[in-house]
């Protein structure tokens, strides 16, 4: 069992010194360039999946055993890994096969810190995530060596503040919503009970710690964080759920089938999806180094003319579908007549529009998407992504600008009312005809 006084000595270590340490080790050779070609390439390929789904399962801190172990744990994938087991990893993503819900595997949440490009990266994708998430639940997993290693404590500590900062307001919403799952392994040589109560401790340590010095405190800025803040933390761990994760390495005998079907029980079933959210209230957390950088470089992230091709194309395939042809019946009709009613002029323009507006974004997006190449879905879902990118600097720089230039559905407004503008002025009654109208 886990020696209470030893936990106790290094929860108050992380906590007094976690303002001050460097929990992870430098990235190598990640270069912007990088960044660019292929985290970022990464968080687009996570969003086209994102688009797809609207329930998840986020997975967070599961770094030391092998690739995405707990996402394979509990999805029952048991084949051989193949790929190397590096400290750097991308997130990634599976849908699990009997619920259907997308799991999400986010390693380096809070690893490699003093790395712009994958502090970037990072909330760029947890951004995206909470943006996209109709329902969520967060899964966090402890470090395994958190029972007597001062810089895991600080590590796990380090990375539960930054989730209840990222939260913000919306922390109330996920109360029953998020879990900590501690790990066996044959290092730590425990059994599940014992993890269990490890875990518990852990939690019960950090309250007393918090409760005590913290919320006692006559200091409004602890830390360098509101006592508020620290209110929170505590509302959301006095709520948290907890499990135990028996890591299977690259040994299969360490697979526990009582385990994963105990987990998946708890997580899948237990655990409830996040009520729903106000997702402007979600914060963009990043290190004093990065934002100072993309203070300094607000070019690097603006992508305009890259939009403007893709919204003319995507624009000019849905026009493709079933407004050409239909616009050119139309014209035809207004040329047999010598002075055609007003409108009848603008009809075809006005129901066009007036169907479209009455769709939702879901509707949209799946009578176009399903009709059309995967040329265009890439179109689309890259569009999709730059304005995601520019919606992310934007809220960082604290740039408020309104998007409505930048919704293909306006845009296809616009392009429409264009045709209609064409058709009024060649069709369109003139000012003569209004006048012996009137007279008559």
């Amino acid at each position: 069992m886990l020696d209470k006084w030893m936990f106790s000595k290094l929860l108050i270590f992380a906590m007094t010194a976690s303002s001050h340490m460097s929990c992870s080790r430098q990235t190598n050779g990640i270069s912007w360039q990088d960044m660019n070609n292929k985290v970022l390439r990464s968080a687009f390929d996570l969003s086209q999946e994102l688009y797809h789904h609207r329930e998840y399962i986020l997975i967070i801190g599961d770094m030391d055993g092998e690739r995405r172990e707990l996402s394979r744990f509990l999805r029952n994938e048991r084949n051989p890994f193949t790929e190397p087991n590096t400290r750097f990893r991308l997130p990634t993503f599976k849908t699990d096969n009997e619920t259907g819900i997308l799991i999400i595997d986010l390693p380096l949440f809070n690893e490699f810190k003093n790395n712009i490009v994958v502090d970037i990266s990072n909330a760029f994708t947890l951004k995206l995530i909470l943006s996209l998430a109709d329902r969520l639940k967060i899964v966090l997993v402890m470090p395994d060596d958190i029972r007597g290693d001062s810089n895991a404590v600080k590590k796990f500590l380090l990375g539960l503040m930054k989730l209840v900062e990222t939260l913000d307001e919306n922390y109330i919403s996920f109360l029953d919503s998020t879990m900590v799952v501690g790990t066996m392994t044959p290092k730590n040589n425990t059994n599940p009970e014992e993890t269990k109560e490890d875990v518990k401790n852990f939690s019960y340590f950090l309250l007393d710690y918090l409760v005590t010095d913290l919320e006692e405190s006559k200091d409004s800025n602890i830390g360098n964080k509101s006592l508020k803040f620290y209110l929170r933390m505590k509302h959301l761990i006095s709520n948290i759920a907890i499990g135990v994760f028996k890591r299977q390495g690259r040994n299969s005998s360490l697979w526990s089938e009582k385990n994963q079907k105990e987990l998946r029980h708890i997580i899948f079933d237990k655990l409830s999806f996040s009520a729903p959210v106000n997702k402007d209230h979600y914060q963009i957390v990043l290190e004093n180094k990065t934002l100072d950088y993309i203070s300094n470089n607000p070019r690097l992230f603006k992508n305009k003319k890259l939009m403007k091709r893709l919204s003319d194309k995507i624009i000019d395939s849905i026009l493709e579908i079933d407004f050409y042809r239909v616009n050119d019946a139309h014209i035809k009709l207004l040329s047999s007549h010598r002075n055609p009613q007003q409108s009848l002029v603008t009809s075809f323009y006005d129901i066009y529009t007036s169907r479209i507006q009455e769709m939702t974004d879901k509707q949209f997006y799946g009578e176009y998407l399903s009709s059309l190449d995967a040329m265009f879905r890439d179109r689309w879902y890259r569009y999709n992504f730059e304005l995601e990118k520019l919606r992310f600097f934007n809220k960082i720089r604290k740039i408020h600008i309104s998007e409505a230039n930048l919704d293909i559905k306006n845009i296809l407004f616009d392009e429409v009312d264009k045709f209609r503008q064409i058709a009024l002025e060649t069709y369109g009654p003139n000012e003569s005809q209004d006048i012996s109208d009137a007279e008559e």
